[in-house]
C-alpha cells in the first residue's frame, strides 16, 4: 500500500512535537508500509471507500486505508476525534499481524497464565489494575450498566463479572470484587488461552489499558 502524498505530514514545526508524536508517526508511516485494504480484508472489517471500521475497547474507531490515520468516534455518535495514543498504536499492532488458523480456545487465563510467558508476577498482574479496584469499589451497579452500554455480557464469576469485546474478534472477561473486612476491591481481567494468536504480549497491557481507561472515563461521566 503506497501512502504517497496524502500520508505524509508536512510539517516545519516537526522539532516542536513531543517524543509520543514523533514515536506515533513513525509507527503509522510503518503501518502504512503494508496493504492496507488487505489488512481490512483479512480482519473482516466493515468497509466503506476508503475507510475501515474496527471496534476496540468500547469505542468505534475509523482506519483510513489512504493514509492509515485513526480516528475515534466521539459520544454523540457524530463527530470523529484524533485517537488516543495508546489505542492508536494498539490498533496498529494487533492488524499488523495475521495468524491463519487462528481460533480461540473457549478456556480462559490470567494473564500471567498465558503461555509461553515470562511470568511478570505481581508487578504485571493483579497491581496493575490496584487504582480501578479503588475506583470502582462500592459501585457495583454502576459497573453493570457501563459493562452493558460496551457490549458486555455478563458471566458467573467474581461480584461482578461481563464478557467484554475488546476487538470485534477478541473478547475478554472483566471481573470485580468489592472491597470487604479483610480485602481491597479488585479488577481482573480473563483472556482467551489463544490471546497471543491475535495480539502480542506486551500489547495485551496496553488493551487492558485502554478497555480501564474507558470503563473509568464512562464511570465519571454518570
Amino acid at each position: 500500500m503506497n501512502c504517497g502524498r496524502s500520508g505524509a505530514l508536512k510539517d516545519t514545526k516537526i522539532e516542536t512535537r513531543s517524543n509520543h508524536d514523533i514515536f506515533y508517526e513513525n509507527a503509522r508511516q510503518r503501518f502504512c508500509g503494508q496493504d492496507l485494504r488487505k489488512i481490512a480484508d483479512d480482519f473482516a472489517l466493515e468497509q466503506d471507500k476508503d475507510t475501515a471500521f474496527i471496534f476496540f475497547a468500547g469505542s468505534r474507531h475509523a482506519l483510513s486505508l489512504l493514509d492509515g490515520t485513526v480516528t475515534v468516534q466521539a459520544e454523540d455518535g457524530i463527530h470523529w476525534d484524533k485517537t488516543d495514543y495508546t489505542a492508536g498504536l494498539t490498533i496498529y499492532d494487533i492488524l499488523s499481524d495475521v495468524k491463519r488458523g487462528r481460533h480461540l480456545s473457549g478456556t480462559w487465563v490470567t494473564i500471567q497464565s498465558l503461555p509461553h510467558t515470562v511470568q511478570y508476577g505481581k508487578q504485571g498482574g493483579i497491581s496493575m489494575f490496584e487504582p480501578y479496584g479503588k475506583l470502582f469499589d462500592g459501585k457495583r451497579e454502576q459497573l453493570k450498566k457501563i459493562c452493558e452500554q460496551m457490549g458486555g455480557t455478563p458471566e458467573p464469576y467474581a461480584d461482578l463479572s461481563y464478557r467484554l469485546p475488546l476487538f470485534d474478534f477478541l473478547p475478554v472477561i472483566f471481573e470485580f470484587w468489592d472491597s470487604d473486612e479483610e480485602f481491597p476491591a479488585k479488577v481482573q481481567l480473563l483472556w482467551d488461552e489463544n490471546t497471543q494468536d491475535y495480539i502480542k504480549f506486551e500489547t495485551i497491557y496496553y488493551a487492558a489499558f485502554c478497555l480501564l481507561e474507558k470503563m473509568k472515563a464512562l464511570l465519571e461521566a454518570m
